[in-house]
């Protein structure tokens, strides 16, 4: 296995330090790649060459989620945020309650080890990207329900 860990570093560099350094101490920084900040390109790149999304911290709009979604990856999210709007637990991804770092091993030793559930579950995450409103027609939605309020007099 490979973990690939996407994000921007210089935004805490201590804690990013602190994660390399854990890794080194469980023997695992070979098995890890820090990505940092990925442009569109790249970060469609990353998607078609992993088999999930994992993302055990708090988002509160979850736009990756369906990133991964339109590339077929199965999704294992918090129970908190935005995650539920666009997770079916079981279907899509997994939901796990915040802080519960063996439920996500649990999900991802799963997958990893049925490949079917694997296969299954990436096309019922398309299926739902599909199947969920664009960035354009949920705009289009608030901005019809901004209009609808009376000005004030």
């Amino acid at each position: 296995w490979e973990l690939s860990v996407v994000g921007q570093t210089a935004v805490d560099p201590g804690y990013a330090r602190r994660v390399a350094a854990q890794a080194r101490t469980l023997g695992l920084l070979p098995r890890i790649r820090f990505l940092d900040r990925l442009d569109d390109a790249a970060l469609a790149d990353a998607y078609r060459s992993h088999h999930l999304l994992a993302v055990p911290s708090y988002e509160g709009f979850g736009i990756a989620y369906l990133e991964a979604q339109r590339f077929g990856l199965p999704v294992i999210a918090l129970t908190t945020g935005a995650a539920r709007e666009a997770i079916i637990d079981g279907q899509t991804g997994f939901l796990v309650s915040p802080g519960d770092a063996a439920a996500i091993a649990r999900h991802i030793a799963h997958l990893d080890g049925d490949r079917t559930a694997l296969a299954g579950m990436g096309m019922s995450a398309r299926l739902g990207y599909k199947l969920h409103p664009t960035w354009a027609a949920s705009m289009a939605g608030a901005a019809h329900w901004l209009e609808s309020i009376p000005p004030r007099q």
